[in-house]
């Protein structure tokens, strides 16, 4: 088991804490529009919670983590809906055409990151 497969215990946590159920993840989501035909990359997708929201929003989601775990979970919940890739986000997204989504979306996962310049430098969108 990796250190980040302990973070699956997180989806549990994650439903119903004050930050992250009640702060980060309406005002993450309320920063977008009409989603509805749009192709997001949800980068360190962990449980699949925000896929679920984009999903349900119309949205066609690709989402990708390091934990084995928590793409496990994100599948259970998320079915075949969603393509899910094991990544580490430390690595450039070589699967990922330049421009083949419309946006991204990396919720708290850019403070694990011990150089983030490259993640953000990605040309995926």
């Amino acid at each position: 088991m990796t250190d980040h497969d302990a973070f699956a215990a997180y989806d549990v946590k994650a439903q119903s804490s004050l930050y992250n159920a009640l702060y980060d993840h309406p005002a993450v989501l309320g920063l977008l529009d009409d989603i509805s035909g749009l192709r997001i990359l949800d980068a360190a997708c962990g449980t699949g919670l925000y896929a679920r929201e984009l999903l349900d929003r119309g949205a066609s989601v690709t989402g990708f983590d390091l934990s084995q775990k928590m793409l496990d979970i994100a599948h259970h919940r998320l079915g075949h809906e969603v393509e899910l890739r094991r990544h580490d986000l430390n690595n450039p997204l070589d699967w990922a055409e330049e421009g083949s989504y419309d946006l991204a979306l990396m919720a708290l996962a850019i403070h694990y990151l011990p150089n983030p310049v490259p993640a953000l430098g990605e040309p995926v969108c």
